[in-house]
């Protein structure tokens, strides 16, 4: 059996003045807003309508890593301009063993500890001179300049590059490191 609905008079009334619960500043940006003429917008409740979007994986896997992680082989790449190619998967480059558990992530683990004194930027400045030929799309002079561009604006610091470089395992980084810090 359906109940009738409740009758006018069980109805409460609303009032027409601002609720209690509205802080006084922003009733008062109401009446700027009703003085000037800009339409007062409401917050929606829910500003995402379809859920909330899922954290980038490149922040989980930098998280789970920790220190001395940072992007390496075409992602690397692709952060710092050098190809236009977007991985299916962020590659990160970790220091000892990869962190389990994170799905849709490769990771590239290396031995060097002298790698946790970088910063995510530097990481990927260290891979891509260590598989320039492998990941770039663009030849060594120009990659060179805009390598030099990057680090300038970013805050690499090249010296440090170069203690990690000389105790790097693959050949190549120390020297293309000395071209890039020549100039």
């Amino acid at each position: 059996m359906v109940e009738p609905l409740p009758s006018k008079q069980a109805m409460p009334v609303r009032s027409r003045s601002p609720a209690p619960s509205v802080p006084a500043d922003r009733r008062l940006t109401r009446r700027l807003h009703l003085l000037v003429g800009v339409p007062d917008f409401e917050v929606p409740r829910h500003p995402h309508p379809f859920g909330r979007s899922r954290p980038d994986p490149t922040d989980a896997a930098f998280a789970a890593a920790g220190a001395g992680s940072g992007l390496s082989g075409p992602s690397a790449a692709n952060a710092l301009g050098l190809s236009t190619q977007v991985p299916r998967q962020p590659v990160v480059a970790v220091v000892g063993r990869p962190p389990k558990g994170l799905r849709n992530i490769r990771f590239v683990n290396h031995s060097n500890p002298h790698r946790i004194n970088l910063n995510h930027m530097e990481i990927a400045f260290l891979e891509v001179l260590a598989g320039f030929d492998n990941v770039s799309e663009i030849d060594w002079p120009t990659a060179l300049t805009r390598l030099r561009r990057i680090a300038s604006t970013s805050g690499v610091d090249l010296r440090s590059l170069g203690i990690v470089a000389r105790h790097e395992r693959r050949k190549g980084i120390a020297d293309r490191l000395a071209s890039l810090a020549s100039a």
